[in-house]
């Protein structure tokens, strides 16, 4: 049941496990969503507050440093790679969850920057989206990107640009 989900630890981790793993965003959204269902405001401002901090977490100098393939633990910070383009969809996700139920601005930047990511807002400036064939690359690596362009990189990619459109088609406010 909804009741399961993980919820935020209380301290400076507030992360409900001892690391930040693979597809971050979606824990914060599951309870986002929950909350607004089951009409549980404590659930809400669960899936809110974590969300917040998740994105002050993964946020670095040049737009959104996601938690690469190997994790993220208390105390480190990035950049590190190899960055997954799942990471930028959970947040855009999670973050047009969040814009549903609160409308804050902290939501649409994190949503527009989650998106842009993809398109060079990034620890070093590459581009994972190809415009010519409408793939997704991979991943973000130090030298730059991860080349291939497999179907869930692909679909993150797709699935985070349509979230900002969604947001730039109907404005919060």
């Amino acid at each position: 049941t909804a009741r399961r989900l993980p919820r935020a630890h209380r301290g400076a981790w507030k992360w409900p496990e001892p690391r930040l793993t693979y597809d971050n965003g979606r824990i914060p959204e599951a309870l986002i969503a929950a909350g607004a269902l089951l009409d549980d405001d404590n659930m809400d401002a669960d899936g809110l507050d974590l969300l917040e901090w998740l994105i002050k977490t993964e946020t670095g100098e040049r737009g959104f440093s996601f938690t690469p393939v190997g994790g993220r633990g208390p105390g480190e910070r990035g950049p590190a790679f190899d960055q997954q383009p799942i990471e930028a969809w959970a947040m855009a996700d999670a973050c047009l969850r969040a814009i549903s139920v609160d409308g804050g601005s902290l939501w649409a930047t994190g949503l527009a920057a989650a998106a842009a990511w993809f398109l060079g807002r990034n620890d070093t400036g590459a581009l994972l989206y190809d415009h010519s064939t409408g793939a997704g690359y991979d991943g973000l690596e130090a030298g730059g990107v991860n080349l291939n362009r497999g179907a869930e990189s692909t679909l993150s990619a797709l699935g985070a640009l349509q979230a900002g459109h969604r947001l730039v088609r109907a404005p919060v406010g």
